[in-house]
């Protein structure tokens, strides 16, 4: 028997995404390998659930090793798969990467393997879609403030200035935000934009999602009318210089 462990999101923002569509693909895999007649050994999967965090990616691993699984499938978010690795190469258990798109990965151990290609390769490819394609001059970036945005984010960076393409502004903002219903103030804490000029900070969002479901119980009719409409909202940001 083959025994294989798998640490994926099932649970949290990311799980309808990530984890459970990743779940039904294994075990349809699963099915396959175990009915062929060319497989002498039937495998086995352990599926342990990160929540899309590293602190349940690394508990979920060490459970894992200790159960004997000395393969194990990776969670598809970079920063579990980040966390999960310097386990995996001290314990010298192999660690494939079947989603994570951090560079960083690529370098993790020896014991580490990635399927998904490298967010620097990606990173290069949108950069020359933007100025060759597009023919774009300038561009303001929003990304996830994460192993696998910032991941995105310093090399397109990178290749887009040396294009002699302007970069207008940067924004960071937490996964939480970039998910939730109505972005807010709070979810760009990272952002360095916000940390030292902004003193209050204009945010528009969809009037559709931001609006309480209650507005559209009644009235489906409604939410044709709310796409068509933002929701504009005027917020401190006490941690600009006017201390607002």
């Amino acid at each position: 028997t083959i025994r294989i462990g798998v640490v994926f999101p099932l649970s949290g923002s990311t799980s309808s995404t990530y984890g459970e569509n990743g779940q039904r693909g294994l075990l349809l895999a699963l099915e396959d390998v175990n009915a062929s007649v060319l497989s002498k050994d039937k495998v086995t999967l352990t599926i342990e659930d990160s929540q899309g965090q590293p602190r349940f990616g690394v508990n979920a691993i060490n459970k894992l090793i200790v159960q004997g699984n000395r393969f194990i499938i990776s969670d598809q978010i970079s920063g579990v798969t980040l966390a999960m690795a310097p386990i995996a190469e001290r314990n010298k258990v192999i660690l494939i990467a079947p989603g994570s798109a951090a560079p960083k990965v690529t370098e993790a151990g020896d014991y580490i393997f990635r399927t998904k290609v490298s967010a620097a390769v990606e990173s290069k490819t949108a950069a020359d879609f933007i100025e060759d394609k597009m023919g774009i001059r300038s561009v303001a970036f929003l990304y996830q403030n994460s192993d696998y945005g910032k991941g995105v984010f310093l090399p397109m960076r990178s290749d887009v200035i040396d294009r002699g393409v302007a970069v207008v502004a940067v924004v960071a903002a937490d996964l939480s935000g970039l998910t939730a219903r109505r972005l807010r103030v709070h979810h760009f804490r990272g952002s360095t934009a916000l940390a030292y000029e902004a003193d209050i900070v204009l945010m528009l969002n969809d009037k559709l999602t931001a609006v309480s479901r209650a507005h559209l119980a009644f009235d489906s009719t409604r939410a044709k009318e709310f796409r068509e409409y933002v929701v504009f909202s005027i917020e401190k940001q006490r941690g600009g210089v006017a201390d607002v």
